[in-house]
């Protein structure tokens, strides 16, 4: 019986250090993954743009643009909104904000926001595998002729 405690004890023991560690390492890498982040939404605004200029240049030659590329874009243009207007800066002045009269940062808005930009930061990245477009339009069908329209005159 001691020896089934022991393990179930043992057990938790490393599950807690194990939370406690990852825990450290998102307080630690705070700064470094906010500005992975910003690396990413900056790859992804370059990105965007490349893929809207062929997009505006294959308009121009009177081709149509693939349905996955127009969402693509859509979805880059929430993200950026997303993350420049309203995530990155809410979050970091929560962050900068202190606890105990101004003596100590606030732990856990630094751990929140760096778990939050670790997440955001593959999500870009996902985009971003996403947004490799082949070709962004295709040369619409002519239309055929209306037989009716031509006058033969013989």
């Amino acid at each position: 019986m001691e020896a089934g405690i022991a393990s179930i004890g043992g057990k938790a023991g490393e599950l807690a250090v194990d939370l406690i560690k990852q825990w450290m390492t998102y307080l630690l890498n705070y700064e470094t993954n906010l500005e992975n982040l910003r690396e990413r939404v900056n790859d992804l605004k370059d990105a965007r743009q490349r893929v809207q200029q062929s997009v505006d240049a294959a308009k121009l030659q009177g081709h149509t643009i693939y349905n996955d590329v127009d969402k693509w874009l859509t979805m880059v243009d929430h993200k950026i909104f997303e993350m420049a207007e309203t995530k990155l800066k809410e979050a970091e002045e929560k962050a900068n904000e202190r606890c105990l009269i101004g003596l100590c940062p606030n732990f856990k808005s630094r751990y929140l926001l760096s778990k939050t930009a670790e997440k955001e930061a593959y999500a870009i990245v996902q985009l971003l595998e996403k947004g490799r477009f082949d070709s962004v339009s295709y040369r619409p069908a002519p239309k055929p002729a209306n037989i009716e329209d031509i006058n033969i005159n013989i």
